[in-house]
């Protein structure tokens, strides 16, 4: 038996949605296909919030986490980086505010951005926004050029400025 070859086009823009009803299929992902059949292993397809939504440019965001509920007034059109912000990075948990104390904790016991990333899983991206944010932030360790060498002798200009 032949394998016959099945063409399926992804709807882009509104105009191109096809008449008729179509099926409803949901993906490995929990999202709803919608699927025109258009002629002989000839189909068409979109995801059923993007219709929904008219197409528009940018991420849509199920408001309830449901991924298959497509009601108009469970969607929102945000960013790209809002959607990742709210979400989280793809394989990375999102931090919410109650992390914010056990991040701070663990900065002010001395650990960098990137051993805080390390311990929750996360990227070290957000945990850098977060530090700033509640205006935590450690010096590289450098000492000013004009300083050196002033730190280890007593009564040196140092001392006299502080």
């Amino acid at each position: 038996m032949t394998r016959r070859h099945v063409e399926r086009t992804v709807i882009k823009r509104m105009e191109d949605v096809p008449l008729g009803v179509p099926r409803r299929e949901l993906s490995a992902a929990g999202y709803v296909w919608l699927v025109w059949k258009l002629g002989y292993y000839n189909y068409a397809r979109c995801y059923e919030h993007r219709l929904v939504t008219g197409f528009q440019s940018g991420h849509v965001h199920h408001l309830n986490g449901i991924k298959s509920d497509n009601r108009l007034e469970n969607l929102e059109i945000i960013s790209a980086h809002a959607h990742i912000w709210h979400h989280g990075l793809p394989g990375c948990r999102r931090i919410d505010d109650l992390s914010r104390d056990g991040i701070a904790a663990l900065f002010h016991a001395g650990f960098g951005a990137p051993t805080i990333a390390a311990t929750l899983e996360v990227s070290t991206e957000p945990i850098q926004r977060i530090l700033n944010e509640l205006g935590l932030r450690r010096s590289c360790g450098r000492v000013p050029k004009r300083l050196r060498g002033l730190e280890s002798r007593p009564g040196s200009q140092r001392d006299a400025e502080i």
